[in-house]
């Protein structure tokens, strides 16, 4: 019986497209990441506030709640430990309120769709620190 490895990170991708999900699903698991996925915003908030992840990945064109708003209300409940965010989306930072603007500060980066799964990859391995 093959031995199961732990994951390298456990990582949440908030994201309403199932066949964008699927393929960052698959992408970033032959890398090694478990990767769970929410396909709006209320659900996606709840899993981010109670799954432990080490990473989000997160779309703002959601459905039930745009995806500032669920990255303001997490970057709330952590305080000063926060988790590295990857923003992808079609909507560009022209459309982004003031409020939204502070937000998108702490993002790591905002890669626009249509994006690049192995320039995803590189940056998933290259925040959380882990060799290819």
């Amino acid at each position: 019986m093959p031995e199961e490895t732990e994951p390298k990170a456990r990582i949440l991708l908030i994201e309403d497209s199932e066949g964008t999900s699927d393929l960052i699903t698959r992408s970033l698991g032959q890398h090694g990441y478990q990767v769970d996925t929410s396909y709006d915003g209320p659900s996606g908030l709840e899993a981010a506030l109670t799954g432990g992840y080490d990473m989000l990945i997160l779309d703002i064109a959601l459905p039930g709640m745009f995806g500032w708003e669920v990255l303001r209300n997490i970057r709330e409940a952590e305080g000063e430990d926060q988790m590295p965010v990857i923003v992808v989306t079609a909507h560009h930072d022209t459309m982004l309120s003031e409020d939204s603007r502070d937000v998108a500060k702490t993002v790591e980066r905002v890669m626009s769709k249509p994006f690049d799964l192995a320039d995803l990859s590189r940056t998933v391995v290259r925040v959380l620190g882990h060799d290819e």
